[in-house]
């Protein structure tokens, strides 16, 4: 039940962070690195609570921080450029600081509401 608790947090920001980037691949740094952006998440209060994950009521803020993680991984790995020459199909995330990245990326979520 645990591991499929934390699906719900990690597999949104996967697939968004993989599109985005323009990815070719999902590696398993990429994987690895939803999957350390999740606790990195938790607030103090909730760390004092005993939660193991954030709150479900930020779950787009979660979504957001562990897509630029998953970004940040893809251009590490360069499978966010194209295979025969290696250019960069994503190049002005390449360009952002951190929080402009989570600007950008929050604005290109999808909104049901």
């Amino acid at each position: 039940m645990l591991i499929q608790d934390q699906n719900r947090y990690v597999f949104p920001g996967i697939g968004l962070g993989t599109i985005v980037s323009r990815a070719t691949c999902v590696t398993n740094n990429m994987i690895y690195a939803s999957g350390t952006a999740l606790p990195e998440m938790l607030m103090s209060e909730e760390v004092a609570m005993g939660l193991l994950w954030p709150a479900l009521s930020r779950i787009r803020d979660v979504n957001v921080r562990v897509a630029r993680s998953v970004i940040r991984a893809a251009q590490q790995d360069r499978v966010d450029a194209a295979q025969q020459d290696r250019v960069d199909r994503a190049t002005h995330l390449r360009q952002m600081d951190d929080e402009a990245l989570d600007e950008w990326v929050h604005g290109n979520m999808y909104d049901p509401l």
